[in-house]
């Protein structure tokens, strides 16, 4: 298991595997992706792309974090 990434119940070792999906009945709003959406942490993304947008905001917020530790 992985806590310093998305979905961290989905990694065992360092294989992937979705393990977390709650369907929501919707498809993934991410362009050209028709797998269906609904994780945990929000019903709009397939698993992966939600890993992916999550992984994104942890980026910016350590980003943040760094500049603001700078300053």
């Amino acid at each position: 298991m992985s806590d310093d990434l998305a979905h961290p119940r989905c990694w065992t070792g360092t294989e992937y595997v979705h393990t977390c999906h709650q369907p929501s009945g919707r498809t993934c709003v991410e362009r050209n992706c028709n797998e269906k959406a609904g994780t945990p942490w929000g019903p709009y993304w397939c698993p992966h792309h939600d890993a992916n947008r999550l992984n994104r905001i942890t980026d910016s917020l350590d980003d943040l974090k760094r500049s603001n530790e700078l300053g």
